[in-house]
């Protein structure tokens, strides 16, 4: 039973962490940061290893510090897709949830569940929040293109010859951010 306990308690940390082998890989971290990530990792039975711990699946802010491309890479795929695969894939269970709530709504009256939800709301009704949001797409996204290209303009300046991915914009938004303000 023991060693069930350890294997699943390991494999659930996994599920939100990524152990590094390398520490050349943690390249960019401050010397406290790599320390603590090794006594994590050895804490988590991975002795000789360290820990990269995710800390919520829309932002790392590890992805701003770390140098090594490939790794950051690794921590953004395993936050983005944290929770949809393997044991700990909680998709079905999502999808029932939605189910349950649409159901709900039914029962009480309302067209949908955004209907029931929104009804103590300020927005009341889901085509408020739908012209909120609507309203603010073309100021937000040409705020990100704006924003892409100075990353992709830091890209190039660094050296690199690649299109700036999900996994470079922190770090490199972080070089331009320091260019312009230090």
């Amino acid at each position: 039973l023991t060693n069930q306990f350890s294997q699943n308690l390991l494999n659930l940390i996994k599920s939100t962490a990524i152990f590094v082998d390398d520490k050349a890989q943690l390249a960019g971290l401050s010397d406290a940061e790599i320390t603590a990530a090794a006594e994590g990792a050895k804490a988590a039975g991975q002795d000789g290893k360290y820990i990269i711990k995710l800390t919520n699946t829309t932002r790392q802010p590890i992805l701003a510090q770390l140098e090594n491309r490939a790794l950051r890479q690794q921590v953004w795929e395993a936050s983005a897709n944290r929770g949809t695969s393997g044991e700990f894939n909680n998709q079905p269970l999502v999808a029932r949830l939605a189910q349950i709530r649409a159901e709900r709504a039914k029962l009480l009256g309302f067209d949908s569940y955004a209907d029931y939800s929104l009804g103590r709301a300020m927005a009341k009704k889901p085509q408020a929040v739908y012209d909120m949001f609507g309203s603010m797409v073309p100021a937000v996204v040409a705020n990100a293109k704006q924003e892409a290209a100075e990353i992709q303009q830091m890209i190039k300046q660094s050296g690199g010859d690649f299109e700036v991915q999900p996994w470079d914009w922190e770090f490199y938004a972080e070089k331009v951010r320091k260019a312009k303000y230090d």
